[in-house]
């Protein structure tokens, strides 16, 4: 099984949607290692300073980002040249807001909203609130992102 079938598989059975961010953790397995790889890439993002590849190390290598600050990006390099454009935002910071866990067998999944902030140009601190899935798959060198989606709220009004 490729594992674009199982992330499609692990969607479909998990109840993943883009309006829905309730999702039951299999009993059988604990999310423990998917927390530890989402706080590794939130940690990563407010220590990268114009790094990118502190980021785009926790992706496969044929990870898939769909950036909240961009369009689509495929592959370990252009996944890094997009994180060596954001960690240059001075004071970048992730919060997180809501997160839901899950996992089944080689594959976890977290999803849920976060909050990027950052100087702007006038020092004024800016604020973009977005929304999160991340897949992670667990190869040799441990849990790597091999899908993320990511993008900016919609105002509520």
């Amino acid at each position: 099984m490729t594992t674009a079938t199982k992330i499609t598989s692990l969607l479909a059975a998990t109840g993943i949607a883009a309006t829905s961010l309730a999702m039951a953790t299999p009993a059988a397995a604990k999310p423990g290692p998917i927390r530890a790889a989402y706080n590794a890439w939130t940690g990563a993002i407010a220590n990268a300073n114009c790094q990118g590849t502190v980021v785009s190390s926790l992706y496969a290598k044929d990870g898939i980002l769909l950036a909240t600050f961009d369009d689509e990006v495929v592959g370990r390099e252009d996944i890094t040249d997009y994180f060596d454009g954001l960690t240059c935002n001075e004071n970048l910071q992730v919060e997180t807001d809501e997160l839901s866990l899950g996992r089944d067998g080689d594959m976890g999944w977290a999803a849920g909203l976060y909050t990027f902030t950052f100087d702007g140009d006038d020092g004024e601190t800016v604020e973009v609130p977005a929304r999160f899935t991340f897949v992670f798959e667990k190869k040799r060198n441990g849990w790597m992102i091999v899908n993320h989606h990511s993008s900016v709220r919609p105002e509520s009004e």
